[in-house]
C-alpha cells in the first residue's frame, strides 16, 4: 500500500493555510481509517490547535455552513464548494491541547488516528484494524460516558466492518447502555437504520439486550419472560429477536418485528391445565403491541410513512388471510387504508412478518404467503374493488343523501365491504340503494 493519503485540492488549501498561519493540523478520523482499510478515503475531517475563533478568522473569505458545530469545537466552511469540518483539538482543561489528546477522546481506536504526512497511532487503532477488531481503548467506561451514543457507533462498525468487538468494550456498552437515554432520539435512529439490518442481527440482538432495551424499554420485561404454551420453544425476547432475524434486512421490516410482540405481558390469560400446571394465552396482544409502539415512533421521529408502515405491520400481524378472493380483498382494502403505502407491497411485507412469527413456533402453522400474493395480484391487475377509491360512489354522493360526519365515511366502508362480500354490486344506483337501507333513508 502506497505509505500516502492522497489528499484532495481543497483540503490541501485548508491544511496549507492554517500550517502557514503557524498553526499544527492534522488529517483525522474516517479518511485515515478507510486509508489503512485499502479503500479510497473520502471522509475528510481536520484538527488543529487552532481555537474556533482563530478558525473562522483565518477563513473569513470563505463560506461558514455549520455554526451549530461551534458548540462541539467545530467549524464547517465550503472551500471550492466542498464542505471542511475543522475541529480544535478534543482536550479537558486538565490537559495540553495537542493531536495525542485529541485522538483520546474519539470514539474508537480505528477512528482515532491521525495524518500529517505519516500516521499517529498512539491508542493502537492500526494493530485493531489489522486484527478486526472494534475497540475503545484503555478506558471504555470515560469513552461512553462522554458520549453515550459511542454504544450504537461501535455497533454500527461492527456491522459495517464486520470486526468483532473487544471484551472490555462490549462489556462497558452493556453496563452504561442506560446512559443512551440521555441521547437526542435522531442520533439513535440514524444508527439504528444500519444496526438492525445487519445479516447477523441475531446475535447483536441476544448479547446486546442491555442495549437494545434501553432504547425501548418496553423490551425489558420480555427478557427472559416464560410464555408458559407449547407454541414456543424460545422465552418472549428471543421470540422477538428471532422474528427480526428471519425477516428481510428492510428498516422498516425489521422495527415492526421488533415492537410486534411488547403488548403480550399486558394481555396475559393464563389457562388452567388438567395437570395442574398452566398456559398463557395473549388475547389482542397485537393491538397492544400497536398502541404501546405508536409514541416510540413518534419519539424518535420516525418518518410518518415509515411508522404508519410499521404500526400496519404490527397491528395485523396475527390476522389470519384465507386463500379466498373476498378475505385476501379485505387486507387488501386495509392495505389500502395505509397512508403512503402500496398495497401489494405492504401485504408481502406482512405476509413476510407473519412467516417469520410462524417460522420461530414449536408447532409449524404454514403461511400460504405465495397462494395469497397470487391472488392479490390479480385482483389488482383486474381493478377489482378493494379500496375505497374503487367505489363508484363518494363522500359528495354520501353528502347528497343527507349523511354527515362520521356517518360519511361509516356508509363507505359498509359499502366497500358490501362490495367485497358480493352482496351488492359496485354501480352506483346499487351502492346508494344499499346506504340507504342500512341508515333508513328515503
Amino acid at each position: 500500500m502506497n505509505s500516502h493519503i492522497a489528499i484532495p485540492t481543497h483540503i490541501q488549501f485548508a491544511i496549507d493555510r492554517l500550517k502557514g498561519a503557524g498553526y499544527p493540523v492534522y488529517i483525522v478520523g474516517g479518511a485515515v481509517r478507510d486509508f489503512l482499510l485499502g479503500l479510497i478515503p473520502h471522509d475528510f475531517d481536520l484538527a488543529t490547535s487552532a481555537s474556533e475563533e482563530e478558525i473562522q478568522e483565518l477563513f473569513h473569505d470563505c463560506h461558514f455552513t455549520n455554526k451549530n458545530g461551534l458548540k462541539h469545537n467545530t467549524v464547517s466552511i465550503l472551500v471550492k464548494k466542498e464542505m471542511i469540518e475543522i475541529t480544535s483539538f478534543r482536550h479537558t482543561p486538565f490537559e495540553e491541547a495537542n493531536i495525542d489528546n485529541d485522538l483520546r477522546h474519539r470514539d474508537l481506536t480505528i477512528n482515532a488516528m491521525a495524518y500529517d504526512g505519516e500516521i499517529h497511532d498512539p491508542l493502537g487503532g492500526k494493530k485493531d484494524i489489522e486484527e478486526k477488531r472494534i475497540s475503545m481503548g484503555d478506558d471504555p467506561q470515560r469513552i461512553i460516558v462522554e458520549d453515550p451514543l459511542r454504544i450504537l457507533r461501535a455497533l454500527r462498525f461492527h456491522v459495517m466492518l464486520s470486526f468483532s468487538i473487544e471484551s472490555e468494550t462490549k462489556k462497558a456498552m452493556k453496563s452504561l447502555a442506560p446512559l443512551l437515554r440521555q441521547v437526542a432520539e435522531e442520533r439513535i435512529l440514524n444508527e439504528l437504520k444500519t444496526i438492525l439490518i445487519a445479516d447477523d442481527i441475531l446475535d447483536i440482538l441476544l448479547e446486546y439486550h442491555e442495549v437494545f432495551c434501553a432504547i425501548f424499554p418496553d423490551l425489558a420485561p420480555t427478557v427472559n419472560f416464560d410464555q408458559h404454551t407449547h407454541w414456543h420453544a424460545h422465552n418472549l425476547y428471543e421470540h422477538i429477536a428471532h422474528v427480526v432475524a428471519n425477516v428481510s434486512p428492510k428498516f422498516t421490516l425489521r422495527l415492526a418485528a421488533l415492537l410486534h410482540d411488547n403488548g403480550k405481558i399486558k394481555t396475559i390469560s393464563a389457562e388452567r391445565k388438567d395437570d395442574g400446571g398452566y398456559c398463557y394465552h395473549f388475547p389482542k396482544h397485537p393491538h397492544v403491541s400497536f398502541l404501546m409502539a405508536e409514541p416510540e415512533l413518534m419519539r424518535y421521529h420516525v418518518p410518518l410513512l415509515e411508522a404508519n408502515q410499521i404500526l400496519f405491520l404490527i397491528r395485523n400481524h396475527d390476522n389470519t388471510i384465507a386463500t379466498s378472493t373476498k378475505s385476501v380483498k379485505k387486507i387488501l382494502a386495509r392495505c389500502s387504508d395505509c397512508k403512503g403505502a402500496e398495497p401489494l407491497p405492504l401485504l408481502r411485507d406482512l405476509l413476510e412478518l407473519q412467516c417469520a412469527d410462524h417460522a420461530d413456533h414449536t408447532i409449524l402453522v404454514e403461511v400460504p404467503s405465495e397462494k395469497i400474493m397470487e391472488i392479490a395480484e390479480i385482483i389488482v391487475a383486474s381493478r377489482d374493488a378493494f379500496a375505497l377509491r374503487d367505489l363508484d360512489i363518494d363522500g359528495n354522493v354520501m353528502k347528497n343523501l343527507g349523511l354527515e360526519g362520521k356517518q360519511i365515511g361509516e356508509a363507505l366502508h359498509y359499502a366497500l365491504d358490501g362490495v367485497i362480500e358480493e352482496r351488492v354490486e359496485n354501480k352506483r344506483l346499487a351502492l346508494v340503494q344499499y346506504v340507504k337501507e342500512k341508515f333508513g333513508l328515503e
